[in-house]
């Protein structure tokens, strides 16, 4: 706390009780009247009394050591003073600066974030072996073609993007497998470069559901891809930012368990209307080869726009501590399929995609593209 003088009668301490609940009682401490202290207090399942220093210095450290064997268990932790000994001394208690540190069997990985640090490697060695595909083959088109708009340069951007959020996350487990804290501006940029990468590949599904390098081949042609490129990177953006409001609230589990969850379960839901619109207006006028290139784009698109809401609320069934492992697991695994089935298409003669696109047609001088 701030130090307090106030006189010689100052005491060196005041008494302030920590509250440990767990998490099957905190539901119910939380719905308590906000000046029933008692309630509360008679829900908890250890107290500690801590003497506080007026004049600003730490208290000596105080351990605990929690069961937590039979059963995985969320702790909550609250200061109170129901018995009014602080405020005997300071009728208008002063703010307090209270460290936690809270390890699970001497790791700083909470159970939520178990085995999350050694997923993100080896995703990120996933998604690195994906870009260098993708570079190659990028390479090897711009030698061949004269066209600059090529699939590959937006699935190179949304590959890389997930890169760097992966880097960023294994930066911030790594801190946190240190320290227990990580490092917050790693976090952020991490959550902004994973919705970036979200936002263009749902960007690039869109644009060849309506038929761009499948029924023609120039993107100007229609002016669908700049309106479906603000909407989805704007939305996408402003659900990023949405996460930090209630960051630290108890009912949030993963990063998208709050409202922010709900919201962006209506705009996939929406961004996936565009996308049949798109296949069913193309599919009415596309060839036998174009149709089955059309069928796997939609179970690819479906994978990829829909596995965060069904996950979601797949995620409402299990225990409190595996949902945010559940959403994280899957919902990359997910995006790997995606980014796998694409990069295959654009890049591996005779897939449906190389049979139904223009890169089957003859470029010799003057050949007409339908």
């Amino acid at each position: 706390m701030k130090p307090w003088n106030k006189g010689a009668d100052t005491p060196k301490t005041i008494p302030i009780e920590f509250n440990y609940y767990k998490d099957e009682k905190w539901d119910k401490v939380i719905n308590l009247d906000d000046n029933d202290c008692w309630g509360k207090a008679a829900l908890q399942t250890i107290d500690n009394w801590v003497n506080v220093p007026t004049n600003g210095d730490w208290t000596k450290e105080t351990v605990h050591f929690m069961d937590g064997h039979r059963k995985t268990t969320v702790w909550y932790i609250s200061a109170s003073d129901c018995e009014e000994r602080a405020h005997v001394i300071f009728p208008s208690l002063p703010k307090l600066e209270i460290e936690i540190n809270m390890t699970n069997n001497g790791s700083h990985f909470s159970q939520e974030d178990m085995y999350i640090f050694p997923f993100y490697l080896l995703m990120f060695a996933i998604f690195a072996g994906f870009m260098g595909k993708s570079i190659i083959e990028f390479y090897k088109d711009l030698r061949t073609e004269e066209s600059a708009e090529n699939p590959l340069i937006p699935l190179m951007i949304s590959v890389n993007a997930d890169l760097t959020h992966l880097g960023c996350m294994c930066i911030h487990f790594f801190f946190i497998y240190l320290n227990g804290s990580g490092l917050f501006v790693f976090s952020v940029f991490g959550r902004l470069f994973k919705i970036i990468s979200q936002a263009i590949m749902m960007w690039l599904l869109i644009t060849i559901s309506f038929g761009w390098t499948v029924t023609y081949k120039n993107m100007v042609e229609t002016d669908i891809y700049v309106l479906t490129a603000i909407f989805v990177v704007i939305v996408h953006l402003l659900i990023a930012a949405l996460t930090y409001i209630d960051d630290e609230e108890h009912h949030k589990y993963h990063d998208f368990g709050g409202v922010q969850g709900v919201v962006l379960i209506f705009i996939r839901f929406i961004i996936f209307c565009v996308f049949l619109f798109g296949i069913k207006d193309t599919f009415n006028k596309a060839n036998n080869k174009q149709k089955s290139f059309l069928w796997s784009l939609t179970i690819c698109a479906s994978v990829y726009i829909l596995s965060f809401p069904i996950l979601w609320l797949l995620s409402m069934s299990l225990e409190r501590y595996l949902i945010n492992r559940f959403i994280t697991f899957f919902t990359y695994i997910s995006q790997a399929f995606a980014a796998y089935y694409i990069l295959h298409q654009l890049t591996r003669k005779g897939s449906s995609y190389y049979e139904a696109s223009h890169k089957s047609k003859t470029l010799l001088p003057g050949a007409k593209f339908d």
